[in-house]
């Protein structure tokens, strides 16, 4: 089910982003449109280290290879997860918020539930029309359903029966492989598309092998005012650490330190929309089922698996909407039923006995958007009742936005409810993580040319969710989640500016975050960060050839590392490093060639989460030394 099925405002505020490649003098009309059209889906990520920013000091474009998490979580940002061009299976997450942090809703891929699903398969960028990077917004609306970063991608209709197609593939380092390939048919009253993903690369540093694949089937028909689509994905992931028995005793076998940690992961999810849009309205019905089975244990012996266990988890979901536009303004109702169940294996990490967790949930929301003060304003109003803590949560959420040109002011404050109700630690009962937010964002100038962005953002949790971070997964849900007793101040502040002249761009961005500690939490995001960066885009052989050269660099501030946690150790510190990155971008006619290097100071550093391997009182694990891709995205019109 695409996203839009589920909220059909996933494209309130308009992507922007200018091409790297000027245009030259002489071009033909033909080849700018041609250009333009390539190129319109600069996709706004999100601010280097300005995490309420909607664009993003560097705009990788439409046909990027890469999967939006690499864009994301780049070090030097808030948002910095260790070795994400590697896909670590470590959680996304955004100042402090895991779970209820980071949702992706998706213009292709059928939505999945509950958390965290098979979220290691991600799409490449190039299959989208763009992405929109929305904090802190829709919480009244979404319920339980709403995060604290609300990722959108779009991808538009066909508007001719001429068939498309889109291909990446990536290779480099660490026996990378990566492929993928969209197929799409039809035209504005109908369409059939699908694409297929796989990746896998070999073991590097502390982690092992690891490998990927989603497919997707995404129909739609229009007659009218009305809509029909439907949408199945399937996914599947397979994980481990590194296999080392030198410090490991074999005889002891339920106690660290373990050989390693393995895990295989497979799921589907699919749904079905109906949408009537009269003039100045809209209704829809979505329903939605996914299903996951993930299973992990410790590296075998022999063929013998040791501290297995298993997981089984689904979801089913009804949304209904109605939306009534009367001139500029606009006011709609949602009602979001959910029914989800998890059941989990005995398991000698977390408890001997099997567990077996159901939730249901209902959400009424409520919105009002209208013009006020030369800008938007929209106020939200969602009460919801669900069945695992037996809450009602009340959620107002406020948002104002103004933008002219060369000047943008958001401001949105709100309330978050995210229920925190499987895959338990110990003596844990289900609970409600409960947070209210407040911030705003001033962008200043034209991305042509100058431009400078200001954000800030206060959150107050009760009841923040805590986990073990590994980076296979499932050992991740066994230990469990682990409420915050006492309530967390946090805040984060963001400034970015960047400067372009001809061919020539320059970009800079810093964060400052408070990142309070918690009884013996370890403090594994840095609270400082900057990222700068420079390129050169021209052309060359008479503008045949498009050429972007970028080199990067980036402080990762101090921070620590958590050790095993049966270790009863406390957190150790992490000494802030700087890092850097190269990339050098060809654009030949519709395709795009890449270079990029990653730690080109080749240097493998300590990582945040403990390597499962060493004996007491543990050692960080290591992470990637230099790592080199190619990369090549070629779109087809036929």
């Amino acid at each position: 089910m695409t996203a839009a099925g589920f909220d059909a405002r996933a494209a309130r505020s308009l992507s922007c982003g200018v091409s790297p490649f000027p245009s030259l003098p002489g071009e033909s009309v033909i080849h700018r449109l041609r250009r333009t059209a390539s190129l319109a889906g600069l996709l706004v990520a999100c601010l280097a280290g300005a995490p309420t920013a909607r664009a993003a000091a560097w705009l990788p474009p439409a046909l990027d290879a890469r999967p939006f998490l690499e864009t994301w979580a780049l070090p030097g940002t808030a948002m910095f997860v260790d070795d994400a061009h590697l896909g670590p299976g470590l959680p996304a997450h955004h100042m402090g918020f895991i779970v209820g942090g980071l949702t992706r809703r998706d213009a292709l891929v059928a939505p999945q539930g509950p958390w965290p699903a098979i979220v290691e398969a991600q799409p490449p960028l190039a299959w989208y029309d763009s992405t929109e990077v929305v904090v802190g917004a829709d919480a009244g609306w979404l319920g339980y359903g709403a995060s604290l970063v609300d990722v959108r991608t779009h991808a538009s209709a066909p508007r001719t029966r001429i068939p498309r197609a889109a291909f990446t593939t990536v290779n480099g380092s660490s026996g990378l492989d990566r492929n993928s390939i969209l197929l799409e048919r039809g035209d504005s009253r109908g369409w059939l598309r699908g694409g297929s993903v796989s990746n896998r690369h070999a073991p590097v540093a502390t982690l092992g092998r690891r490998g990927e694949h989603l497919w997707f089937v995404d129909a739609s028909r229009i007659r009218g005012a009305h809509r029909l689509e439907a949408n199945f994905t399937q996914r599947g992931a397979a994980a481990t650490t590194r296999v080392d028995d030198r410090e490991v005793d074999l005889i002891g076998g339920v106690r660290p330190p373990w050989r390693g940690f393995e895990e295989s992961a497979r799921g589907e999810s699919g749904g079905m929309l109906y949408e009537w849009t009269p003039e100045g309205r809209r209704v829809s019905l979505a329903v939605r089922r996914s299903l996951d089975h993930r299973e992990s244990f410790e590296s075998p012996l022999d063929g013998v698996r040791f501290v297995f266990a298993e997981r089984q988890a689904q979801e089913n979901a009804l949304v209904a909407e109605a939306d009534r536009t009367d001139g500029d303004r606009v006011t709609g109702l949602r009602l979001a039923l959910a029914q989800s169940r998890v059941r989990r294996s005995p398991d000698f990490l977390n408890t001997l006995v099997a567990r077996d967790w159901r939730q249901r949930s209902v959400w009424l929301g409520a919105r009002h958007e209208r013009p006020l003060f030369a800008g938007r304003l929209e106020v939200q109003a969602g009460v919801g009742l669900q069945s695992a803590d037996s809450r009602l949560g009340l959620v107002p959420a406020v948002e104002w936005v103004r933008a002219v040109p060369g000047l943008r002011t958001r401001l949105h404050a709100g309330r978050q409810l995210t229920p925190v109700w499987s895959d338990l630690a110990p003596i844990t009962t289900p609970f409600t993580q409960d947070a209210w937010l407040a911030g705003g964002e001033l962008g200043l100038g034209q991305r042509a040319r100058d431009w400078m962005t200001v954000s800030v953002l206060g959150a107050r949790v009760d009841g923040r969710a805590r986990i073990e971070r590994m980076p296979v997964r499932d050992v991740t849900l066994r230990y469990g989640w682990v409420r915050g007793e006492v309530p967390v101040y946090d805040g984060l502040a963001s400034l970015a500016m960047g400067a372009r002249r001809g061919v020539f761009a320059a970009d800079l961005s810093g964060f400052a975050r408070v990142n309070p500690r918690v009884a013996f939490e370890a403090l594994t995001d840095p609270s400082l960060g900057a990222r700068a960066g420079v390129e050169a885009a021209f052309h060359v052989f008479q503008g045949d050839l498009g050429v972007v050269l970028r080199l990067e660099g980036a402080w990762v501030g101090p921070r620590e590392w958590a050790p095993l946690p049966e270790y009863f150790q406390q957190p150790q510190p992490l000494d802030g490093y700087l890092t850097s990155a190269g990339s050098l971008m060809l654009e030949l006619g519709d395709a795009r060639f890449g270079l990029r290097v990653q730690n080109l100071e080749d240097i493998a550093r300590p990582q945040p989460w403990a390597d499962p391997s060493r004996a007491f009182p543990g050692t960080p694990a290591l992470g990637a030394g230099r790592q080199i891709r190619f990369e090549l995205a070629w779109p087809f019109f036929d």
